[in-house]
């Protein structure tokens, strides 16, 4: 019997206990009369009760018959109604006969539960199918699977064209067409839905009378479990979504995305929800359900895709719509960049992907470029080289390929790492894969006299440049941490012979002593898993470690090796977190501009406390600075510049009008009366007179995009991201000089970079390769030479483990928890 059929047949029952209290009045009053027509009422109610527990269960159910009990005793009540009959002994009575068939109907009458899934797109039905098939093998459990349709938005937002996909769904998927189940009528138990936007969703929209808010009205649980899996954690902005909102119960992947669901949707409801922790389940996705049990046998490849794989090895090529809105019409020559490139590629296949929105994001939010976007992949499908997959199975996609190259913000990257095969993140800048060298990109420099030390952004390597001819040696690779390490030091310091080093996503502090060679480490308590320290102030045998996101600044003493954390300032702000870039030293004091609000740190190193002030002539923060004379020219985040005077504590701010986009600057180089302001994605660079406080845009100059600048002595080093290379500028005579910086490629380096796990605390990012050091070219090789042997299947193992260790039910059994967690809710 349905759940809400019971439900009414024992709010009848409580209907008719009440009708026996009134009859004892009657009684106790002589109203015959009244008591003989409430006792007909009563027995018309049962014989109706009767007929609907007979017309569910079948005829001679047993609750019947103690229905049929109920009635004999109410026609003998009617029967021997008299001046003598006692009211109480009649309402007790016919109490006790009505429990009992009340008690038929809670124990004997099993509740079946109505589940019905409300998905819209095909190529979603992986993050509902587990929980669907969980219900399906229930035998107390009717599920039904009801796609919805949706609208494409027009560039205007309004609801643009329409769209089915009911005939999408696997065949083993029975489909009910959305006018075919009436949701006022049936009131389903459970209503499952994945999409979380309603009205929210500038690409598309589901009918509106299919909005979460409208399914609420009729279901007593409306549950959402989310499209999308992430690699990490949540974008705070789906927490609050209004699926979040009118949902009774919301999945989440992991206990780390329940809690981030959990404190944004209190924050921005303002604790309005009493239930927040039992709204929030952290049971696992269905999507990764879909990988945990899938095999290679499970899929079928049509001919022709058979017929161009051959034995060749597959590439899984995606593209994410965030990606889309980011890079714009640069992004598609990224595509076009790759496509050509395995169009010459004969040995190996591309299998495309495109988010399966990718048509409509062009058409709703970049239409002058859909149709660019469009020619493409009409080239690409007549051209024949590989295979376009738009189809709803993404699953086969995952399976059927060797690794994976694309876009980082995609649920695909964090199911591929499910598979434990390689995964190679794009880097849309990069457009030309014929690069002899392993590319290398830099953090921080550091001058010795005779070389040039820099910390590697891209791979885990110390390098040693020699000034006199600028030749590039890796001197080793820094301990404890894997050999692709992406951006593990941030900055470097110098004290007798030996180098030290600011963790960023690195776990410890790394020490190199340029006498011995060697590598030492540093530990260092509470450590974060990523964005610990920036940068490092020397002063004296002190080092004074500025934290990122760090919750202390850290003096090291480098002769006692006496490490004390400096925390005073965490708590001077309502901030939760800050962030600092670098910090200038005047008068033993550091002075940190923060880069998250318009505040700065003022910490005496000798006292080792800390003064917090408001900068309130700007609403930014800062995200660079550098020391002028006794003050301090500031780059803020919103692409302007401010100086600060120390004494006076005044700032002043510069516009910088032709920054019309606002980007930021990353690094700040003064020398003598100049300042520039190199651009990270500014529109330019800026050069300032710090005299007459004029501003001159340097576009033509320096018009890349650079990621460090350091001045030493009269020599401008920067390092420039678009072409990976080092620019050297003489600031007195003007002369300029540029170096491709790269170290020479070998099969032995390509293979650790893609196979050494060393860190302690792994996460499964850890094992993603970002294409900068290498780049497709060298992925296709590795899996060539590779792909298959015992070290290869090794480290396929490693990294399905260590994306398993971080989602709940690592087994495949998401759906099935899920669905028993809702039948243990609807059915307490």
């Amino acid at each position: 019997m349905r759940r809400f059929l019971k439900k009414s047949i024992l709010e009848i029952f409580e209907t008719i206990y009440n009708a026996h209290k009134i009859l004892k009045n009657c009684i106790d009053k002589k109203e015959y009369d009244n008591a003989r027509n409430l006792l007909a009422d009563c027995q018309d109610t049962a014989i109706q009760l009767g007929g609907l527990i007979e017309g569910s269960e079948g005829e001679g159910f047993i609750t019947v018959s103690y229905i049929e009990e109920y009635c004999e005793a109410l026609y003998e009540v009617s029967d021997s109604l008299s001046d003598g009959t006692s009211a109480g002994r009649v309402q007790k009575e016919l109490d006790k006969k009505l429990m009992k068939a009340e008690s038929s109907v809670k124990n004997d009458i099993k509740t079946r539960l109505e589940v019905v899934f409300m998905p819209y797109k095909a190529s979603m039905w992986d993050s509902l199918e587990s929980v669907w098939k969980a219900a399906v093998e229930d035998p107390d459990c009717d599920a039904y699977v009801v796609p919805v349709p949706y609208y494409d938005r027009k560039p205007d937002h309004s609801l643009g064209e329409f769209h089915y996909e009911g005939r999408d769904y696997p065949d083993y998927v029975p489909v009910i067409h959305y006018e075919a189940y009436n949701l006022e009528q049936r009131k389903p138990d459970v209503i499952y839905i994945h999409n979380p936007y309603d009205g929210s969703n500038f690409v598309t929209s589901v009918d509106p009378r299919f909005y979460s808010s409208e399914l609420k009205k009729y279901t007593d649980c409306l549950a959402y479990i989310p499209y999308f899996v992430v690699t990490e954690n949540v974008s705070e902005n789906f927490c609050k979504y209004p699926a979040c909102l009118y949902a009774d119960k919301i999945f989440a992947q992991s206990e780390l995305v329940r809690n981030t669901y959990v404190r944004v949707f209190d924050e921005a409801t303002e604790g309005a929800y009493s239930n927040t922790e039992e709204r929030f389940v952290a049971l696992g996705s269905p999507k990764f359900d879909s990988i945990i049990n899938a095999r290679r046998e499970d899929f079928t490849l049509p001919e022709k895709w058979k017929k161009l794989i051959g034995d060749k090895k597959v590439i899984l090529y995606n593209t994410s719509v965030g990606s889309i809105l980011q890079g714009n019409s640069a992004y598609l020559e990224k595509v076009v960049s790759v496509l050509n490139y395995f169009l010459r590629r004969e040995d190996v296949v591309l299998w495309w992907r495109p988010h399966p929105l990718s048509t409509a994001v062009y058409d709703s939010m970049r239409h002058q470029l859909v149709d660019k976007y469009l020619k493409i992949i009409d080239w690409y499908k007549k051209s024949g080289f590989g295979i376009y997959d738009d189809t709803p199975d993404l699953q086969r996609a995952l399976i059927c390929t060797d690794a994976y190259y694309g876009d980082r913000s995609s649920s695909l990257v964090a199911l591929y790492q499910l598979t434990g095969k390689p995964i190679m993140v794009q880097d849309a800048d990069i457009t030309d894969y014929s690069h002899d060298g392993f590319r290398l990109e830099f953090e921080d420099m550091h001058d010795d006299g005779e070389y040039i030390w820099a910390l590697a952004l891209n791979v885990n390597s110390l390098l040693k440049i020699r000034k006199d001819t600028m030749e590039v040696e890796s001197v080793g690779a820094f301990p404890q941490e894997n050999a692709n390490g992406y951006r593990l030091y941030a900055s470097v310091a110098e004290c007798d012979n030996k180098l030290y080093f600011a963790p960023m996503l690195a776990e410890n502090i790394a020490v190199y002593d340029k006498t011995t060679g060697k590598f030492d480490t540093i530990f260092i308590e509470n450590k974060l898993s990523d964005w610990n320290f920036y940068s490092i102030e020397k002063i004296g045998e002190n080092l004074f470690f500025i934290p990122c996101n760090y919750p202390a600044i850290i003096r090291y003493n480098t002769v006692s090796g006496e490490m004390t954390y400096c925390d005073d300032w965490v708590n001077k702000t309502d901030k939760k977190q800050w962030i600092f870039k670098n910090g200038v030293v005047f008068d033993d004091k550091i002075y940190l501009p923060c880069m998250s609000e318009n505040k700065m740190v003022i910490f005496d190193t000798n006292s080792l406390t800390s003064e917090v002030i408001t900068l309130k002539e700007i609403n930014s923060g800062v995200c660079g600075c550098c020391k002028v004379g006794r003050k301090i020219r500031m780059a803020l985040a919103n692409g302007n510049t401010a100086i600060f005077d120390i004494d006076t504590r005044k700032t002043v701010v510069t516009e910088l009008k032709e920054n019309r986009s606002h980007g930021n600057f990353m690094a700040v180089c003064n020398f003598g009366d100049k300042t520039y302001l190199f651009p990270w994605i500014a529109d330019m660079a800026f050069e300032i007179d710090e005299v007459t406080g004029e501003v001159t845009a340097k576009q033509e100059t320096f018009s890349k995009q650079y990621w460090v600048a350091k001045l030493i002595d009269n020599t401008l080093y920067f390092f420039s991201k678009d072409d990976f290379t080092l620019n050297v500028l003489d600031v007195v005579t003007g002369e300029e000089k540029h170096y491709p910086m790269s170290v020479e490629k070998n099969l032995y380096t390509l293979r650790n970079i893609f196979e050494s796990f060393e860190r302690n605390q792994q996460t499964a990012n850890d094992t993603n390769i970002t294409e900068s050091f290498c780049d497709i070219s060298d992925l296709l090789d590795y899996l060539n030479n590779y792909c298959g042997d015992e070290r290869y299947n090794k480290a396929v193992s490693v990294r399905s483990e260590v994306r398993k260790v971080t989602i709940s039910s690592p087994d495949g059994t998401a759906g099935k928890k899920i669905h028993e967690h809702i039948r243990k809710t609807v059915n307490p």
